[in-house]
């Protein structure tokens, strides 16, 4: 027996793998890639969340003024923080309480779109207490 030829059998559906190719590929990239720019995004939100935190450390230090807090959060997010036009936005410092606000974007984003990231953070601020008024 003679092997059958395929050449009689690529008529018509010639192009149909191409073409299906054409239409699954885009929609397999969109779901191995979501997960990625999802990561992406929480990772700038740690970022942001643990430099409100470090802020509000450090401004709340007993005698502590809010350019000490800044120097902390900048610290935090100049060490690969994955966030782009970081703003840090001191809130209202009284004398009891201190806060922080930091906004920015997503540095690297897989998806041609903005994601915003923002964090907050409040705490009271130390002071000190003379021995005959505890």
């Amino acid at each position: 027996m003679r092997p059958a030829s395929t050449s009689h059998r690529i008529g018509p559906d010639r192009s149909a793998v191409a073409t299906e190719l054409a239409i699954i590929f885009p929609v397999i990239l969109v779901i191995v890639l979501t997960p990625v720019q999802i990561g992406l995004f929480y990772h700038a939100r740690q970022a942001a969340d643990l430099a409100a935190e470090r802020y509000v450390d450090a401004a709340r230090a007993y005698q502590a003024t809010s350019a000490d807090g800044v120097a902390a959060a900048n610290q935090i997010l100049s060490q690969g923080g994955n966030l782009a036009d970081a703003q840090i936005i001191p809130g209202a410092q009284g004398p009891n309480t201190v806060s922080v606000t930091i906004r920015g974007n997503l540095n690297y984003s897989i998806v041609p779109s903005t994601w915003s990231v923002e964090a907050s953070a409040e705490g009271a601020v130390e002071r000190f207490i003379p021995e005959p008024e505890r």
